[in-house]
């Protein structure tokens, strides 16, 4: 076998495996330019609060 027909072997195979670890990581994990949603938690005004009182931390409201 002769050099330049060792490296265009090289070449292919190597191309070939960069190939299929493209098409393996799409399936697996396609990759998107959208965001991810954003999931809220809280479910109005008055979350995190308990028997209606306003929380405070540090100092108090004037």
């Amino acid at each position: 076998m002769n050099t330049g027909l060792k490296i265009a072997a090289f070449t292919a195979a190597l191309a070939a495996a960069f190939g299929v670890a493209y098409g393996v990581g799409n399936a697996v994990d396609p990759v998107t330019t959208d965001p991810a949603p954003v999931v809220r938690t809280d479910h109005g005004a008055e979350a995190g609060q308990e028997d209606g009182e306003p929380e405070h931390r540090g100092r108090p409201h004037p």
